[in-house]
């Protein structure tokens, strides 16, 4: 638990009093003079001073000075944690006084989609006619037709379709020139960094600086995950939890993506941090809690077994080699279809399939077996 410094909590405790007397300069003074004493300090105690700000009924200002600390660090938990609290207390302010123009500022802000959409739309552009963009055209090409034997509806294929796509500019590495120079962005990158379509578009000379900081963010950043949306409700936003990983985020999501949510929906999809605003990337899978927990634990078995192989002196590699079956490329594929053509759902048990069947990677054996040893 964090211990507060006595000078911090004697101004912020005489700016309380100040602005519950309504003594509003005073309040001002004590305020301004916390924040100073903070600039070269503990950033934990500037952002301590930051919540007092917030829970004082000045939320808008809080988020204005949250929203530095989160460009320059969009993993800090704390700070993120503040600034959901700040800008709901904003958002709700707004909605309250048509006159409240800061607050209102600040929920626009926080709704404004542009900076990842233009970024998105450069990246595109980007990738017309190169040999990096062929690349991910044939990785998306040869993942959709790994999933050809799946039962998916036009609109699930498609969103698949969208979510490979967007993996692809993570991941196609077709090997880079070892003369090319970063250039404007050499702070950002180093040579070993051009392996994939975001780092390319983020090193090359004619990428504006701030469209290539949020491509390096982007690729530094991404979280997928199993995000549970305990109130559907965006306020503006939705505090979600990773429920694989324990990670909660306060995320701006689509409009689109948010309507109709069912309370404790898990969204399955990248969120990223975009000029320090975490922001779902609009493409994903509703699950529902049960189908959620299912994935969970197969990736949980998925994860213990992995490390069950690797201490038994093993070297278990995750490959995208073609299979006869490309079912066998999926942790759970070919056990899920074993669950919907028996009695059980999909979503309840078709994981316990998935640990008796024999996979190639284990030289035949079930993922039970090779945990035994």
């Amino acid at each position: 638990m964090r211990q507060p410094l006595a000078w911090k909590s004697a101004l912020t405790f005489a700016a309380a009093v100040a602005g519950a007397a309504g003594d509003t300069e005073e309040e001002r003074r004590l305020i301004d003079q916390a924040l100073a004493a903070t600039e070269a300090g503990d950033p934990d105690v500037r952002l301590e001073v930051i919540d007092f700000i917030s829970t004082s009924g000045h939320a808008a200002e809080a988020v204005e000075l949250l929203e530095p600390r989160l460009k320059e660090a969009s993993d800090d938990d704390f700070a993120s944690d503040l600034y959901g609290a700040a800008i709901e207390r904003a958002y709700a302010t707004a909605r309250a006084d048509e006159t409240a123009a800061r607050e209102r500022a600040a929920v626009d802000r926080f709704a404004d989609r542009t900076g990842l959409v233009a970024l998105g739309d450069a990246v595109g552009a980007f990738l017309d006619g190169t040999g990096l963009g062929e690349a991910v055209r044939a990785q998306v090409t040869e993942e959709l037709s790994e999933a050809d034997d799946l039962d998916w509806s036009p609109e699930d294929r498609a969103s698949f379709g969208k979510l490979a796509e967007e993996l692809a500019l993570l991941t196609v590495n077709p090997g880079h020139d070892e003369d090319e120079t970063l250039d404007e962005v050499e702070d950002l990158l180093t040579e070993d960094d051009l392996l994939c379509p975001l780092r390319a578009f983020a090193a090359d000379p004619s990428t504006p600086r701030a469209l290539a900081a949020r491509a390096v963010a982007w690729h530094e950043h991404i979280h997928y995950g199993l995000w549970r949306i305990e109130d559907p409700v965006p306020a503006p936003g939705l505090r979600c939890i990773d429920i694989v990983s324990g990670t909660a985020r306060y995320v701006e999501f689509p409009a689109e993506a948010t309507a109709g949510l069912p309370r404790w929906t898990v969204w399955l999809g990248g969120a990223v941090p975009v000029d320090g605003i975490w922001r779902s990337t609009g493409v994903g899978v509703r699950l529902s809690p049960a189908e959620a927990d299912a994935a969970a634990e197969s990736i949980d078995e998925a994860a213990r077994l992995l490390d069950i192989l690797r201490k038994v002196g093993g070297n278990p590699v995750v490959t995208s080699e073609k299979r006869t079956d490309p079912a066998q490329d999926s942790a759970w594929a070919t056990g899920q279809r074993a669950a919907q053509g028996g009695t059980v759902a999909a979503a309840e048990g078709w994981e316990k399939f998935w640990l008796d069947e024999q996979v190639p990677a284990l030289l035949g054996r079930t993922p039970r077996q090779a945990a035994r040893g």
